[in-house]
């Protein structure tokens, strides 16, 4: 047996969201078999299998947040143990038994030998007639093969659940995100080959008025990734020290420059003006380490200023749900190439 953790995808993670499960217990699981979808408080992230076998046990439903580290499900050899085990023949005897004892008053506390028999009869036959207790089936080989092929489609973890809620299948789209992955904006705009011709066969009715606009001070519960940005925007700013400076910068020599590197056709990465501007602010780190320092306290609790030895550039990218600061290390030793990639 081995236990499936709640693992840390991020430097700043601290717990996770079981989005999705992909399997179900009884289910055969492969080494590096994508499991379950985990929502970090950046993005939504696959969660893979570390080791063969299969899943015994899933301990953390979908929906519920856990720390790193928490158990969330179980992956071992055999087939799953049943989840709800049938009661005992002689708790279901005792169970059947009930009704007929109530309905006929016993002559005496313990009741009289003829009673007895004839309950136990009664019991005897009324649980050989239930039906068993229902027990969770494995996952027939179709439909584990089909999920299997589902999968092989190149799709976000928001998509493949959109296209789940609402039904479609993903082979049906043709994706635009990079390299052809199917992102949010595609299942938004899927409309079925069916529907689509009886839209367009279909006279234009009158369109109903517009609905009516959501009061003001309306609040839209914000995603984990909203969340998380919300939250350090709001925790960079106090105790912090910022000091705003504007500049003008001729920026011609800058951009010859560029375009000879995406022109010599060295890296399939091209260039932009952004990774030249990490590349000087990085530069200039090297010329005033000060700028370099930061505040933290000392082991006797005094404020203290570190000298940081290593040049690290964080930078903002957009994703399709917000907005995250990966770390660039080390910016000032690499490449405008590297930095690119």
């Amino acid at each position: 047996m081995a236990e499936v953790t709640m693992p840390r995808l991020s430097d700043t993670m601290s717990e996770g969201t079981v989005g999705r499960w992909l399997k179900k217990p009884g289910d055969a699981v492969a080494d590096g078999e994508i499991i379950a979808e985990i929502e970090t408080d950046k993005a939504t992230m696959e969660l893979q299998a570390f080791e063969s076998g299969t899943l015994q046990k899933i301990l953390i439903p979908e929906g519920q947040t856990v720390p790193i580290g928490e158990p969330i499900a179980i992956i071992g050899d055999g087939a799953a143990p049943a989840e709800v085990a049938a009661p005992p023949a002689q708790e279901q005897k005792v169970e059947a038994s009930a009704p007929a004892s109530l309905s006929q008053p016993a002559p005496t506390e313990e009741g009289s030998p003829e009673t007895i028999a004839r309950n136990t009869a009664e019991a005897k036959a009324q649980t050989q007639q239930a039906p068993a207790s229902p027990q969770p089936q494995a996952t027939p080989p179709s439909q584990s093969n089909g999920q299997v092929s589902e999968e092989r489609v190149k799709a976000s973890p928001l998509a493949r659940r959109m296209a789940e809620e609402r039904g479609i299948d993903l082979r049906q789209i043709q994706g635009t995100g990079p390299g052809g992955r199917i992102i949010k904006e595609n299942i938004e705009s899927f409309q079925p080959p069916a529907q689509a011709a009886a839209s367009a066969a279909r006279p234009a009715a009158p369109q109903p008025a517009p609905a009516a606009p959501a009061p003001a001070g309306e609040v839209t519960p914000l995603a984990r990734m909203r969340r998380a940005i919300a939250r350090a925007m709001n925790e960079s700013k106090p105790g912090v020290p910022h000091i705003y400076v504007t500049v003008e910068i001729d920026m011609g020599a800058a951009m010859q420059l560029r375009k000879q590197i995406n022109d010599s056709g060295a890296s399939d990465v091209k260039v932009s003006v952004n990774d030249l501007v990490v590349k000087a602010a990085a530069k200039a780190l090297t010329k005033q380490p000060a700028v370099n320092n930061s505040f933290a306290m000392t082991p006797e609790g005094q404020p203290g200023l570190v000298k940081n030895s290593g040049v690290n550039v964080g930078v903002a990218v957009a994703l399709e749900d917000g907005l995250i600061a990966p770390v660039i290390k080390d910016a000032d030793k690499k490449s405008i190439g590297t930095i690119a990639a």
